[in-house]
């Protein structure tokens, strides 16, 4: 499957048509202070730039900077005289309490001073869209992510967590969107086994899928889009730079996945990297196209906290990239055999 024929924008499936979101959105992790603190100024420049852009889709999260993220883009959205047309998401799962973590948290520096609540029940998640409804300054939300209901942010209690979904959360989706509360529910998921099996017990309207379908790790071929496609639910790719060595590249302090690059994922990259220079290619263009590529994916997803970096991803996403470029990486075994090439 070398090329994929995708005539100006995908299909617009399952409802979307109503939600004309694009083929890009914003993700607030970063302006959170994910792994480092920004100051106010630099955030909401970053969003003014993503919004002036063009991009109309921006997604949040309570756990962004214990609330922070959520706060920020409310600041912006009540500056922008078009906010009409912006498509905002936030998730459940989680509500703050007041309280310093017990330890700092393992990826935002200077959070707000409250501490994490997992609670996936009725009540947990009728709370939490409730403070974030305050926190953003809005009376509704067009999506809502059930977020980190996952093995590797609850361990041993992951299963109670997901029963307490089943048995009262979704009747708390259901109540939401007859209210208008939201428009569209959805998952957010790190884990795509356990991803795949949400979308069997419950019908979102879509799918969030951070970091497991990149140039990386394409290990969401396996489970999670056939069983996305079986039940209609579109993609949305969040991670495509798996948290920056796709973007920057192989460096001592390149981060996968939030942490330090192992020396054999700094290696892969260097490959990949080379093959980019040869063919004249940026590897941030590379990452994105490959991921946007897959058309169950509807929407790619990128993060910053610096406004330049706006219109050097959009550009990269549409940086001519030729056919021999994916020959080679995929001579390397970079790139499943089963996995979607971008259209040249």
């Amino acid at each position: 499957m070398e090329q994929i024929e995708l005539a100006g924008e995908p299909e617009q499936k399952y409802g979307w048509a109503t939600l004309p979101f694009g083929r890009i959105g914003f993700g607030t992790a970063e302006i959170g202070n994910l792994k480092r603190a920004v100051s106010e100024a630099d955030a909401n420049a970053a969003l003014h730039a993503a919004a002036d852009a063009g991009i109309t889709f921006f997604d949040t999260a309570p756990g962004y900077g214990a609330g922070l993220a959520e706060l920020r883009l409310g600041t912006f959205l009540r500056e922008r005289e078009d906010k009409a047309r912006l498509i905002i998401a936030s998730k459940a799962g989680r509500y703050l309490v007041p309280g310093e973590e017990a330890s700092a948290p393992a990826f935002f520096a200077a959070p707000l001073p409250f501490r994490s609540q997992f609670d996936y029940s009725y009540d947990g998640i009728m709370r939490s869209v409730e403070q974030s409804l305050l926190r953003i300054g809005t009376t509704s939300l067009d999506v809502l992510f059930i977020h980190d209901l996952d093995p590797a942010n609850h361990g041993a209690n992951l299963e109670t967590h997901y029963r307490a979904f089943l048995e009262s959360g979704t009747r708390a989706l259901d109540k939401l969107k007859r209210e208008g509360i939201i428009t569209y529910s959805g998952i957010s998921v790190n884990d795509p086994t356990f991803g795949a099996r949400m979308l069997r017990r419950y019908h979102f309207d879509v799918a969030m899928l951070a970091s497991r379908y990149t140039m990386l790790d394409q290990s969401a071929l396996d489970e999670f889009f056939p069983v996305a496609k079986a039940a209609e639910t579109p993609i949305i790719a969040a991670g495509v730079f798996n948290s920056g060595i796709l973007a920057d590249g192989a460096d001592p302090a390149a981060t996968y996945d939030y942490r330090l690059a192992s020396p054999e994922i700094s290696q892969r990259v260097k490959t990949i990297s080379a093959i980019c220079e040869r063919h004249h290619v940026s590897l941030a263009a590379a990452s994105l196209q490959f991921t946007q590529a897959h058309p169950q994916i509807q929407c790619i997803l990128f993060g910053t906290t610096r406004a330049d970096r706006i219109a050097s991803n959009k550009k990269a996403a549409a940086e001519e990239i030729p056919l021999q470029f994916w020959r080679d990486i995929k001579e390397i075994g970079a790139i499943a055999d089963d996995a979607f090439l971008p259209p040249v």
